[in-house]
């Protein structure tokens, strides 16, 4: 249904933009806490894993040093996901727009809903990477939260599954 002057008349002042980034902004980004953020500059983009080195071998003075070999793990494929958010407005609410209110400014709900509405996508799409981190399958075939992850060049896994028991307090 389209917005029209009758309905939306409170919202002609000069501050929707600010309002949008201020509701925005309100609750600090938690995602970045979280993961390392990069901006992508394609729709699809690819990253070449490497395998990592083991556990360091203990050595005595004079003896040749530990060496290890690093070697080519699997490709990863990223691809861009677009978000938008719109509303519908009538010709007659756009012409009677003294203080560009439907224009990116102006006071009122429609900037604060859209700046709450993104953060929140944001946050929840970050989150469902630990909410299905026990069952969506990642790039070696595993869940994010498992014991076993195989190895570059190797039969062996990295077994990253804690022993001891939780606990909140400090030994």
């Amino acid at each position: 249904m389209a917005m029209t002057r009758e309905t939306f008349g409170q919202l002609m002042t000069p501050v929707h933009r600010r309002l949008f980034f201020k509701q925005y902004n309100e609750l600090p980004e938690q995602f970045t806490k979280i993961f390392a953020v990069e901006d992508m500059v394609q729709k699809m983009e690819t990253t070449q894993r490497m395998g990592g080195f083991g556990y360091w071998g203990e050595n005595t003075e004079g003896a040749p040093i530990n060496e290890d070999e690093m070697h080519e793990g699997p490709t990863i494929s990223y691809e861009a996901k677009r978000y938008d958010k719109g509303y519908n407005l009538t010709w007659e609410l756009i012409q009677d727009d003294l203080y560009n209110v439907f224009k990116g400014k102006g006071k009122g709900g429609t900037a604060q809903n859209l700046g709450t509405g993104l953060r929140a996508t944001i946050e929840r799409s970050a989150a469902e990477v630990l909410n299905q981190s026990f069952t969506t399958i990642g790039y070696d075939g595993l869940p994010l939260i498992a014991d076993a992850h195989p190895l570059t060049d190797t039969l062996l896994t990295n077994d990253n599954k804690g022993t001891g028991a939780f606990s909140d307090t400090r030994s």
